[in-house]
């Protein structure tokens, strides 16, 4: 439908504490920094956020619009890497908006991507 939910698990049972009208089909979500970092494939950008979904704003647009977006992670660094469905590869952008690389990651494992989980060595 379009929309940004943030559920409240903290209490016996869970609420929607905001629900805000995002558009643009968003696609994955990741949490970092008290930040919310969205794709979305209607426009193949990478959306930040706050916390509660509010005030979202577009930190970069991937072209040609056909890359479709369909996971993010959030590094240790803070940057962030992007699967691209429509390449099969993981993009890498920084923080601040700046694609740092392009097909950062591109192996027979990266092809449609749903999900990124970064975790640290033992």
């Amino acid at each position: 439908n379009g929309n940004l939910s943030i559920y409240n698990i903290a209490t016996s049972t869970a609420g929607c504490s905001s629900n805000t009208a995002f558009g643009n089909a968003p696609y994955d979500v990741a949490a970092f920094g008290g930040q919310l970092y969205i794709v979305t494939q209607t426009n193949d950008s990478l959306y930040v956020a706050q916390e509660n979904g509010t005030g979202a704003t577009i930190l970069y647009t991937f072209t040609p619009n056909t890359k479709n977006p369909s996971a993010v992670a959030v590094l240790p660094n803070g940057n962030i890497l992007v699967a691209q469905s429509g390449t099969d590869s993981i993009d890498l952008v920084s923080p601040i908006g700046t694609l740092l690389k392009q097909d950062f990651i591109v192996n027979p494992f990266t092809v449609d991507v749903s999900d990124i989980l970064v975790v640290s060595p033992q």
